[in-house]
């Protein structure tokens, strides 16, 4: 198989599962399988174990101590929250409407 034909399966495979997504959780959460913070934390926590473990085996670059902070701050507001808001107004709507982004603008 060419490069080609591998990343369009690829890009297929990432849409598909970014489009499920919606769907999967909203099943979770409605079904009372787990409450929408467990499974931000089951998620996040999942993520961590993940890339841990993608870590032991790839050539890692030096960090410096005054950008561990920023690190912080990107993984609670960029990753933890912004997962946690997402996934409590999936619960309070449709798949298809948390899905569709709607930007109306005034013209007034």
């Amino acid at each position: 198989m060419n490069s080609r034909n591998f990343a369009l399966i690829a890009v297929f495979l990432v849409q598909l599962l970014y489009g499920l997504n919606y769907t999967f959780a909203k099943f979770l959460i409605n079904e009372g399988f787990i409450k929408t913070f467990g499974l931000t934390l089951v998620r996040v926590g999942g993520a961590t174990i993940l890339f841990w473990i993608f870590g032991l085996f790839l050539k890692t670059e030096k960090i410096d101590k005054k950008d561990y902070f920023t690190f912080f701050l990107g993984a609670v507001f960029g990753v933890g929250l912004n997962m946690l808001l997402f996934l409590k107004g999936l619960e309070l709507t449709s798949p298809i409407h948390a899905s569709v982004c709607l930007l109306y603008t005034s013209d007034a």
